[in-house]
């Protein structure tokens, strides 16, 4: 890789100079994102993503061992990018989607309305949650598929051309030979086990595809998910067929013991084209682990009602989400939001008092409470993700502030003064005359030092940091901390930049004492409860 991008390394450069074109695509890279990194949403997201990598290690030795990794296909997008000289984006334009006639296809969010493309679901107890948004943070990842939008008839022409050597409508869009080396099998990993409907034979992995045998036949094939929506792709080059399906749900993450999984049905899809009967192929034989017949005691339900909120997980599905217990018509239900969105519910069936079972259209999980030694419930886990149970004393410590229409809202200490005009608010500590706050729409895109000027036009700017980027709820802040000086005083700000549409909201914290203190008194609770509508 450092032949065509020489910047490129991970903590270990040793090893990560060893990574090959061939290994992004084989999944033998061993790349990964760091735990902490800034996000991006613009044309440089991909480029930033590549670069974060610089402090993550390498654990294995580049090309010995199997594990898919997106941040591998998020290289080899950038790759193209720097050998091609023209977007990722516009190159699958021109040389897959024009010459495919793929006319409804693309990564590009600006066209979603012009195509009036679905942003799917989540899985609620017995029902799908729709979705209402692009979420843009996976632009990153859109050499992996996480932004691409298609139609039936469309990729009815992509597997047209991959069946027939790469030709479509007399065109050699890709060579037979390129085809042949992507269905070769490279590595090799446990398939799908007898318990859940397989036969336990091993598949393999190739150049982008997988390869195995499935029910009696040789497929290659691919799925893809993203939490709101998936796809799977079977192809039998033995018998010339393929078939595609789209699901406007995550048919990845369904409960296997209730519902038919993507495997069985787009198995199913093929043998019936042929003629063949319908087969249970991949529906599991043994029944769900976690069914049991432990009952809640009523008088204890009380006690597991309210809200929490995320405190630990890397998700970026559940980053700045809340979650919340109620009182449903067959038992306690869980209910998580980021922002205004709902993203999951699920009932609670309980197998203790300190542990239940998510129910609901997915897998089910295991959920862990934590009680305080003095009784009540101070914390839930499910999986890697910590949710912390708000108290009547952060209440006390924080109130609602919104606008007067109610398209701004948030949460905010209390000891401090807000008044509002329209969308922008001012306001003051009660505590330190040293410490104020202020916000303004603004219906241009401008650097955040633009803003500043704007905003503080009597000051001299003494120093700007660095750009940095984090997720709160569901907005994505850049943030900007600036110097300035004033009549000989000298003062620091936190500029904290978000957009929808085409209008940004900026928030600016100022101090004349300590802004780390002033910022962690303030801004975390302010933009994890910030809420922009319509």
């Amino acid at each position: 890789m450092v032949t065509y991008l020489p910047w490129f390394r991970t903590a270990n450069k040793s090893l990560s100079d060893k990574i090959t074109v061939r290994m992004l695509i084989n999944n033998t890279s061993g790349l990964r994102s760091p735990q902490v990194r800034n996000r991006e949403i613009s044309d440089k997201a991909i480029e930033n993503l590549v670069r974060s990598f610089e402090s993550v290690y390498l654990i294995n030795e580049p090309g010995t061992s199997y594990a898919y990794s997106n941040e591998g296909f998020a290289l080899a997008g950038l790759l193209i990018q720097e050998v091609s000289g023209m977007p990722y984006d516009r190159y699958l334009e021109e040389f897959i989607f024009n010459p495919l006639e793929m006319d409804r296809t693309t990564n590009d969010p600006d066209m979603f309305s012009k195509l009036h493309v679905l942003y799917g679901h989540y899985h609620g107890i017995s029902e799908a949650i729709p979705v209402h948004s692009e979420e843009e943070l996976l632009r990153e990842f859109a050499p992996a598929g996480a932004m691409m939008r298609s139609s039936a008839k469309d990729l009815g022409n992509y597997l047209l051309a991959l069946l027939n050597g790469g030709k479509f409508r007399e065109k050699q869009v890709i060579s037979a030979e390129s085809i042949g080396l992507m269905w070769e099998p490279n590595s090799s990993f446990p398939g799908i086990s007898v318990e859940d409907g397989g036969e336990a034979l091993p598949f393999h992995y190739g150049l982008g595809w997988f390869v195995g045998e499935l029910d009696g036949k040789e497929y290659i094939f691919h799925g893809g998910n993203r939490r709101n929506m998936s796809s799977m792709t079977f192809i039998c080059p033995e018998k010339k067929i393929g078939t595609i399906l789209l699901a406007n749900i995550d048919l990845t993450l369904i409960d296997k013991y209730a519902y038919q999984n993507l495997i069985t049905i787009l198995n199913n899809i093929i043998r019936l084209s042929l003629g063949e009967n319908v087969s249970d192929y991949a529906k599991p034989v043994v029944s769900d682990p976690t069914l049991n017949s432990y009952d809640l005691p009523v008088e204890s339900e009380e006690q597991y009602l309210g809200e929490y909120r995320l405190t630990k997980g890397k998700d970026w599905v559940y980053l700045g989400t809340r979650l919340y217990i109620t009182q449903g018509a067959d038992g306690l239900e869980g209910e998580i939001r980021k922002g205004e969105q709902v993203i999951e519910r699920f009932a609670l069936d309980f197998v203790t008092q300190k542990t239940a079972v998510s129910r609901n259209l997915s897998m089910p999980r295991s959920i862990h409470f934590k009680f305080l030694s003095g009784g009540g419930i101070s914390d839930l886990y499910i999986g890697d993700r910590k949710y912390s149970r708000i108290t009547e004393e952060y209440h006390k410590k924080y109130g609602l502030e919104h606008s007067s229409g109610n398209e701004i809202s948030f949460h905010f200490p209390r000891d401090w003064n807000i008044t509002w005009e329209d969308l922008n608010f001012e306001g003051s500590s009660l505590r330190s005359a040293k410490e104020s706050i202020r916000s303004r729409v603004f219906k241009t895109r401008e650097a955040p030092e633009a803003y500043f000027q704007e905003l503080f036009p009597e000051h001299q700017v003494i120093y700007t940091g660095q750009h940095l980027s984090e997720i709160h709820g569901n907005y994505h802040w850049q943030e900007l901390a600036i110097v300035s000086s004033k009549n000989d005083s000298s003062y620091q700000h936190l500029l904290c930049v978000t957009k929808r549409e085409e209008a940004n909201y900026i928030i600016v914290l100022t101090t004349q004492d300590n802004l780390t203190k002033s910022t962690l008194t303030v801004l975390p609770t302010l933009l994890g409860t910030f809420t922009w509508r319509e």
